[in-house]
């Protein structure tokens, strides 16, 4: 009957006589019937697709999320292979300063004004971070075991530098920022709008030099390691300035004014701390790729 249906729908060449005639329609009847076959099977298991996806996650159910963060990158098989390795611990790395970018690019706002429910969560961000940042240090400890070679345990070296210098950012946020969070929170000292605008011109200016860290990192283009650690004047620069709208304003005629100064000034003071380990990162980051000239953080 299937192929009965195959002939009585695939025309017959006229035009060509004998055995190039057969020879053509043949050809055309084996398209046609593949053709109706496909179909007719899609259109068949369209209504079990269903049913079918029931069956196989019954028979291999999905194994639970793991709670918390885990590593993605570390396997111990590449152990025995140290520049495998090696790249698996840089593509670790930049996850975990992605951990540590989503925290400072929220930092200012949670200090300045954030509630005691976002600061809460930033104190769960950065548990993460620890737990990342824990794994990674244990696996370069595993990897130094392996014969290393050549550049090989510099580069495992400044591995461990960066992978500190990325938890000290998110301890400056966890431990000094959330704790200036705290104090405001406590004392109910509020920020002026005038000095939120400058803290938040510090604020930018720090995390665009870490995102230049992070891209030399993931990239390795050490054009933007040399960004960032050029940016040591222009952080600067915008810390006095706004220590400097800071002074002026102890004379105004506010509650709490002395108060609201320290908060501040310790503000301004953490984020040129974070610049300082950006700039030791990037500094890293160069020393990393051949023809990469090292500068001082």
């Amino acid at each position: 009957q299937f192929a009965d249906l195959v002939r009585a729908i695939s025309p017959v060449s006229e035009a060509v006589q004998g055995m190039a005639g057969g020879e053509a329609d043949t050809a055309r009847q084996l398209a046609n019937a593949h053709t109706i076959f496909n179909v007719a099977n899609l259109l068949l298991f369209i209504g079990f697709t269903g049913p079918l996806g029931r069956l196989v996650t019954r028979l291999v159910p999905e194994r639970p999320e793991p709670a918390g963060v885990v590593p993605l990158y570390l396997d111990d098989i590449y152990l025995k292979q140290p520049a495998l390795a090696l790249d698996q611990v840089r593509r670790e790395l930049v996850r975990l300063g992605g951990l540590v970018r989503d925290m400072l690019a929220h930092s200012m706002q949670v200090t300045v004004t954030g509630s005691e429910s976002e600061v809460a969560q930033f104190e769960r961000a950065d548990d993460d971070i620890d737990t990342l940042y824990r794994e990674i240090i244990r696996y370069l400890g595993k990897l130094s075991q392996a014969t290393l070679v050549l550049s090989q345990p510099r580069h495992l070296s400044e591995f461990v530098g960066i992978a500190n210098y990325l938890e000290n950012v998110g301890d400056v946020i966890e431990k000094d920022l959330l704790a200036i969070a705290r104090k405001r929170l406590g004392d109910g000292t509020t920020i002026s709008p005038s000095t939120s605008a400058k803290l938040k011109q510090i604020d930018e200016k720090v995390v665009e030099v870490f995102d230049k860290v992070l891209s030399s990192l993931a990239t390795g283009d050490c054009g933007d390691a040399l960004e960032a650690i050029d940016s040591k004047q222009i952080v600067n620069d915008l810390a006095q300035e706004a220590t400097a709208h800071l002074a002026k304003r102890l004379v105004a005629d506010e509650p709490g004014r002395l108060e609201a100064f320290q908060i501040e000034t310790d503000i301004i003071e953490n984020y040129r701390r974070i610049n300082v380990y950006s700039r030791r990162i990037a500094k890293l980051c160069l020393e990393l790729h051949p023809g990469g000239a090292g500068k001082e953080g």
